[in-house]
């Protein structure tokens, strides 16, 4: 009977150490040392979980930057629709054919840029705004004391200027996306000259 309760005392107490051993900490780096070995747990397991769901996410589509809308109508059209946008335009000139960059601002500014314009230009700038238009070159003066040409522009028969008639280009000729306005493409910095 001794025998016997030295067996269970010697059972409880090997036990009751047991349970009441201290827990490895970690040394802040997310590793643990466990059973003369190192296990690895993430410093953060939720970070990980929740970076492994965004890039389950981008993979599957979601949580990625929907493409921009895209439009194509005639320019009166797109003018009216009062929103920036970004356009590809493909046009006549002189009779040879031209693509120009026409940019739409906030408050219905547009700023259309064109190998075809003015000879002196390499690329011939056109800021609208009210009506006033004004045409320089992308790379110098349009002339020694002069930066813009600046005219009346007839806001009645929009996309008429003095370098292109934009009202009989067809919509198919005209792609558009959205734009985030820059107020700075439409600034006429320099010397204005008065034409007619």
């Amino acid at each position: 009977m001794r025998n016997i309760l030295i067996l269970v005392l010697a059972c409880s107490l090997l036990l009751g150490c047991a349970q009441n051993a201290p827990q490895p900490t970690g040394n802040g780096t997310g590793t643990i040392p466990a059973d003369g070995g190192n296990a690895t747990v993430p410093a953060n397991p939720a970070v990980q979980n929740d970076s492994a769901a965004a890039a389950e996410n981008a993979s599957q589509g979601q949580g990625q930057v929907p493409p921009a809308k895209t439009y194509s109508a005639g320019f009166s059209a797109l003018i009216g629709m009062g929103i920036p946008l970004e356009c590809e335009i493909n046009y006549t000139y002189s009779g040879k054919p031209v693509t120009a960059r026409m940019l739409i601002g906030k408050d219905s500014d547009i700023r259309v840029e064109s190998a075809a314009g003015m000879v002196q230009c390499q690329k011939t700038i056109t800021i609208i705004r009210g009506s006033r238009q004004y045409v320089g070159c992308s790379d110098k003066a349009v002339m020694p004391s002069c930066d813009w040409f600046k005219s009346g522009y007839d806001e009645t028969n929009p996309g008429v200027a003095s370098n292109f008639d934009f009202s009989i280009v067809p919509a198919s000729s005209i792609a558009c996306h959205d734009w985030t306005a820059d107020d700075s493409v439409f600034r006429t910095n320099g010397t204005i000259c008065e034409m007619g």
